[in-house]
């Protein structure tokens, strides 16, 4: 799952509205932070978790991570290609 998709999961919008729940009870006073670190702890964790699941599998995968690269490198040279080709066109350079 990309880190954009992860964030549009209903995961993180469920945890979304316990993050304002525990910020509804810190804004209310009345107790310390200490209170409500451990909560605070737990909920992070949580939401962290897919990330931190989806980090090991990559780099228990190494040949994965390059196979993403070179994806992001293609679609990368194929947007910058009409812009770097208009640019040297304004320019003066020699296309060849």
């Amino acid at each position: 799952m990309q880190p954009a998709q992860y964030l549009q999961s209903a995961h993180v919008r469920q945890h979304h509205v316990e993050h304002h729940r525990v910020r509804a009870l810190i804004l209310r006073g009345g107790q310390g932070f200490g209170a409500f670190k451990p909560k605070l702890a737990e909920l992070a964790v949580e939401a962290l978790a897919p990330i931190t699941a989806e980090m090991r599998r990559l780099m228990a995968d190494p040949a994965e991570i390059d196979r993403v690269l070179s994806a992001g490198a293609e679609q990368a040279r194929d947007v910058a290609a009409p812009v770097v080709a208009e640019t040297k066109r304004i320019v003066g350079f020699w296309q060849g």
